[in-house]
C-alpha cells in the first residue's frame, strides 16, 4: 500500500506546487487552509484516491472547533474524504491535533529497546 501523507501547506497563504504520484491513501495532516477553504483544492487534488484528513491548528482560524468540524464532515459527505475529528484516549475526548501541554518526563518516554 502506497500511503502519502502532505501536512502544513498553509494554502491560506497561497498556492502550494504539489507535484501529483500514486497512492492508494492521502492523508492530510493538518494546516492545509483555514476553515474549509481547503476542501476544493483536496477535492481536485485527491480525486477519486481515499483521504484521511485531520485537521490542524489553521483550520479552526477564525471559527470555533464544532462548527468547523462539523461542515467539513457534511461537505465530505458521499466523497472519497474522510475527517478524522476526534479520539479516545483512557475514556477521555483527545482532538488528533492537540499538543502535548505538559513536557512527557524522560522516565516515561518509551525507548526502541523497551526500557
Amino acid at each position: 500500500m502506497k500511503i502519502r501523507i502532505l501536512s502544513a501547506l498553509h494554502r491560506e497563504f497561497g498556492p502550494t506546487e504539489i507535484p501529483q504520484c500514486e497512492a492508494d491513501l492521502i492523508i492530510l495532516a493538518g494546516d492545509i487552509a483555514i476553515k474549509q477553504n481547503a476542501l476544493p483544492w483536496i477535492k481536485e487534488f485527491c480525486g477519486a484516491t481515499p483521504t484521511a484528513y485531520v485537521c490542524g491548528n489553521h483550520e479552526f482560524y477564525g471559527d470555533k472547533i464544532p462548527r468547523v468540524t462539523e461542515r467539513l464532515i457534511e461537505a465530505t459527505q458521499g466523497t472519497t474524504i474522510h475527517v478524522l475529528e476526534v479520539t479516545f484516549l483512557n475514556g477521555k475526548v483527545v482532538h488528533l491535533w492537540m499538543p502535548i501541554l505538559k513536557p512527557i518526563p524522560a522516565k516515561r518516554i518509551p525507548t526502541l529497546s523497551g526500557t
